[in-house]
């Protein structure tokens, strides 16, 4: 998993690199209106879903959330998971069927015996 803040300004030579790095795919949380248009094309091999996290039209939130000293750090997620619930579950959701999650597991350090064994613990073996 790679965490970026706007991809809208890769370069070709930016993107071959992102995509030798292993990313498949783009989850775009930004808002419609934070969206600019690509420098260089995205390979075919990378696929984009968009799904605009914040709910920025929500008036009644952010007009009290925002600018506040807790807004953007972990005192601020409860309320915004409170709140938008349905916005996180759609990206846990897009996720869950576009990403491989061996790969997280091989990131974080787990070896094929490993992956091997919790595959036999979640089968019941």
């Amino acid at each position: 998993m790679v965490r970026a803040d706007s991809l809208d300004g890769l370069t070709a030579r930016g993107w071959t690199t992102l995509a030798a790095h292993g990313v498949r795919t783009v989850i775009d949380l930004r808002n419609d209106d934070e969206r600019g248009v690509d420098h260089a094309p995205r390979p075919a091999g990378i696929g984009t879903s968009a799904i605009p996290l914040d709910g920025i039209e929500h008036r009644d939130f952010w007009d009290v959330s925002w600018g506040t000293p807790g807004f953007a750090t972990p005192a601020y997620f409860r309320p915004f998971l409170d709140r938008f619930p349905d916005r996180v579950a759609a990206l846990a959701r897009d996720a869950a069927h576009r990403l491989d999650p061996e790969a997280y597991l091989r990131a974080a350090g787990l070896t094929g015996a490993e992956l091997g064994r919790l595959r036999g613990r979640l089968r019941g073996r």
